[in-house]
């Protein structure tokens, strides 16, 4: 891998959708003091769309304001005039060092390829969100395999011809090394370079670090979005129950498909709605023993909840988010069937003390290579 070379000194240009909450609080947790002014603009890319996701904030949460400096731009699509000031699109491109994208999708890819036609020499590089990465990930592996599908999987997988020309014209992507990088390098014609580091965006809910938790029962939240199909889920809240028979243990989660309560061999299980007011789940999580990773998503989320200092538990092995966190962030996880209620030796709370420092020094790092990449004014 090539050494990172010396980003051009100038203003960045983050491209981000209508509706999009990610970036604010990307933004907001790479300043270094509240009044420090980004050299950072953001243009909202593409017409407003609903968001149908059963399982994103969006629309539920109050948009973060941007942090000092940061301008905000709006174009509809690459013919429409730049609000405010109303100039062309390439016109307010020609002010900046440096483009960001947000994610690849069928929304921004005429965007992406655009700049790696018209403007080649601009360095242009994509933060990454995981939900791409796998279906870029999906569509080449099953392409390969089938290729007389490819219409088919081009719809399934939200991959139509100009969005696989953006992943080759991008060649620089910040995204995690493990799993991702394998994952992007399926398929792929032209090489990539990795900005190694989870996009930091931490959601600093204030005083909910050291928020008391109950002594009579340890509370573990299973997933904390509801990307886990019932089955499995229900496979997951099982082992939980089999491991612990007669002791003081309760299960919250958020999902739309179960009761708000409901007792499972003993064992109550407590539903929350998803999504949820955003200050009421990072309560609910913070308030808890122990978290249960997704298998893929949900990362800021998992994070938080190793800050707040809960047990971080695997219930499916070589899963996306157990290679990250485990090989990337160097966190420890608990298999599901060897969690232990009880912490008479210390060995827990020493567990959880490790991977709060562990990600302190991680996320201190991810800050100052976003910075790095994007903040050099």
């Amino acid at each position: 891998m090539s050494s990172t070379p010396t980003r051009p000194a100038g203003r960045t240009l983050i491209v981000t959708d209508r509706a999009d909450f990610f970036c604010p609080k990307l933004l907001a947790s790479v300043v270094v003091d509240e009044f420090e002014p980004l050299a950072v603009d953001v243009l909202r890319f593409g017409a407003l769309r609903p968001n149908d996701s059963p399982q994103a904030f969006t629309d539920q949460v109050a948009m973060q304001a941007w942090p000092p400096g940061v301008r905000e731009f709006v174009a509809e699509d690459l013919r429409h005039a730049v609000a405010p000031g109303g100039r062309s699109l390439d016109a307010l491109l020609d002010g900046y060092a440096r483009v960001a994208v947000y994610s690849i999708n069928p929304w921004n890819a005429p965007l992406i390829n655009h700049l790696a036609q018209q403007w080649p020499h601009l360095p242009l590089s994509v933060i990454c969100s995981d939900d791409e990465i796998e279906r870029h990930w999906n569509f080449q592996r099953q392409v390969a395999e089938e290729p007389g599908r490819e219409a088919e999987l081009r719809e399934a997988f939200l991959y139509p011809v100009e969005v696989g020309q953006a992943f080759e014209a991008v060649r620089r992507f910040f995204i995690g090394r493990q799993p991702w990088e394998a994952m992007l390098r399926t398929g792929r014609q032209n090489d990539l370079e990795l900005l190694p580091w989870v996009p930091p965006i931490l959601n600093r809910m204030p005083g909910l670090a050291d928020l008391p938790r109950s002594s009579s029962v340890y509370r573990v939240v299973l997933f904390p979005k509801p990307s886990v199909g019932r089955e499995h889920f229900m496979q997951a809240a099982r082992a939980l129950v089999a491991g612990h028979a007669g002791r003081p243990l309760e299960i919250v989660t958020f999902r739309n498909d179960l009761p708000s309560l409901s007792n499972l061999e003993g064992v109550w299980l407590r539903c929350h709605p998803y999504p949820i007011d955003e200050a009421q789940y990072h309560r609910i999580i913070a308030g808890s023993h122990g978290l249960v990773i997704v298998p893929r998503g949900g990362l800021s989320t998992i994070r938080d909840a190793a800050r707040y200092g809960l047990d971080l538990i695997s219930a499916f092995p070589n899963t996306p988010n157990e290679h990250a966190l485990l090989h990337d962030i160097g966190l420890t996880l608990t298999p599901i069937d060897a969690l232990h209620l009880d912490d008479a030796n210390g060995q827990a709370t020493g567990r959880r003390q490790r991977n709060r420092a562990t990600l302190a020094r991680y996320e201190f790092a991810a800050i100052a290579a976003f910075r790095n990449e994007y903040c050099v004014g």
